[in-house]
């Protein structure tokens, strides 16, 4: 008798959820909960670190705008005249001078002093005759006759 064909059977692929499955799931989720933590873990450890450098600084400015507020007051004291003369007489030892101590030199004679612009003292009239002199003799001896 002849063999009957049977019809080819359809191919299933069976998924194996046998406990190796289950255990790599288990990994994978473990070391995602791993991965978390750590993130969780080096950022709070980042705001720690960046809170205290914080404090730290905050403490510097309240120190130097302690400091600013002392040298705004010597400043202050230093442009008064009665604590410039205190401390003139009392750390650099100065005194008044005495009459007769302070001698006033006149490098030019009072009736000299040039008030009006309009009339040049005598030095000066001699200073610029020599300086056109200068450039006369130049003046010569680059272009000649």
């Amino acid at each position: 008798m002849p063999r009957k064909r049977s019809k080819p059977r359809k191919k299933y692929i069976r998924m194996d959820t046998g406990p190796k499955r289950h255990g790599l799931i288990l990994y994978i989720m473990v070391m995602v909960l791993f991965v978390c933590v750590m993130a969780v873990s080096v950022s709070f450890a980042n705001v720690t670190t960046q809170r205290s450098q914080n404090q730290a600084l905050h403490a510097e400015l309240i120190r130097l705008e302690n400091i600013n507020s002392s040298l705004e007051l010597q400043i202050s004291d230093a442009r008064n005249l009665d604590e410039v003369e205190y401390i003139a007489r009392t750390r650099l030892n100065m005194s008044e001078p005495v009459p007769g101590q302070i001698t006033v030199v006149n490098l030019i004679p009072k009736e000299q002093i040039v008030h009006d612009f309009t009339v040049m003292p005598e030095y000066e009239l001699a200073f610029n005759e020599q300086v056109s002199r200068f450039f006369e003799r130049l003046r010569v001896f680059f272009v000649g006759g």
